[in-house]
C-alpha cells in the first residue's frame, strides 16, 4: 500500500467546506466559479480543476452538508 504525503481531494474537500460556510450564496455558483475562487482566495496554493470541485460538491450534497 502506498502512503501518499497529501491528499489533493480532502484538500479541496476542506477549502471548499470553508468558502461555503462564509458564503453560502456560493452554492449557485458553478464548479468552475467555485474552482476559481478557492484557488483566488487562497484556500488552495494550486488551481484545481472544475470536475474536483464537482465531486467535492457531490460529496457534500450526499453527506447532507449542502442544502440546495
Amino acid at each position: 500500500m502506498q502512503v501518499y504525503a497529501s491528499d489533493q481531494t480532502e484538500e479541496v474537500f476542506l477549502a471548499l467546506r470553508e468558502l461555503l460556510a462564509k458564503n453560502r450564496c456560493a452554492i449557485h455558483f458553478s464548479a468552475e466559479t467555485l474552482a476559481e475562487l478557492i484557488y483566488a482566495e487562497r484556500y488552495v496554493s494550486r488551481r484545481v480543476e472544475a470536475h474536483e470541485v464537482g465531486c467535492v460538491l457531490e460529496a457534500l450534497r450526499l453527506d447532507g452538508d449542502l442544502l440546495t
